[in-house]
């Protein structure tokens, strides 16, 4: 069983991008860190035509082997649909349909999918039931909301999209609720507050916002699984 587990994580760390995309107007950086040998979170970067990007960050409900299977199929799933060219909010309505029917009961994916385009260095995105993501620009901070989106796999629905323009002094943070949800000693949660005072700081990074979650949880033992995208304006 560990020679399988050690193969099933091999496996799953070879589904994750093996660099970060190089794209004009952006830099764009991701971590995972499963909480198990293998997890249902995911990040990807997907190339498309007409030089555009699709972003997607997402977490399979429950950990372990289970999670991450259901991980690997919808990551097919989603490549297979996004290659298309179809806006996120048409990415996300296939991707539900099809989820609804194959999921097990009580098991369900939050995502977001993105487009970038290089040309006008805009950002176009849809929400599924996710934590919202965090806006750092000239006018502050601010989570971004999505008027319509449940969790793909639970019941047919639609999705509606957001679109930013990126300037050098934008930056959008997509996360998983192991950032917000980790708990220290005392059973607080990291929360929201604690992501937006750390983004604060111009040199925030993937690395530096792991490094403070793990820090405020002072050695408790991490209960789910911790992902990160920062898509940066330069």
């Amino acid at each position: 069983m560990l020679n399988e587990l050690k193969d099933a994580r091999s496996i799953q760390t070879n589904l994750f991008p093996k660099e970060f995309p190089h794209l004009p107007g952006i830099n764009i950086t991701g971590i995972c860190l499963p909480c198990l040998e293998v997890g249902g979170d995911w990040y990807d970067f997907i190339n498309l035509p007409n030089g555009r990007l699709g972003v997607v960050l997402a977490d399979v409900s429950g950990k372990g082997m289970g999670a991450a299977l259901l991980m690997s199929s919808t990551r097919s799933l989603l490549r297979l649909i996004a290659n298309s060219g179809s806006s996120p909010k048409d990415v996300l309505k296939q991707i539900n349909e099809i989820l609804v029917n194959d999921l097990p009961t009580a098991r369900f994916v939050t995502m977001i999918y993105a487009l970038f385009d290089p040309v006008d260095k805009s950002l176009v995105f849809a929400n599924a039931g996710h934590m919202n993501p965090l806006l750092i620009d000239s006018n502050g901070l601010t989570f971004l909301e999505t008027e319509e989106g449940f969790p793909l796999g639970i019941a047919p629905g639609s999705f509606s999209e957001r679109k930013i323009n990126f300037t050098p002094a934008s930056r959008i943070i997509f996360y998983t609720d192991g950032i917000t949800e980790a708990i220290n000693s005392s059973e607080e949660e990291y929360g929201a507050e604690r992501l937006i005072s750390h983004f604060k700081n111009p040199s925030a990074s993937i690395q530096s916002i792991l490094e403070d979650v793990q820090s405020f949880a002072r050695g408790m033992q991490q209960s789910d699984d911790v992902t990160v995208v920062m898509i940066e304006g330069k």
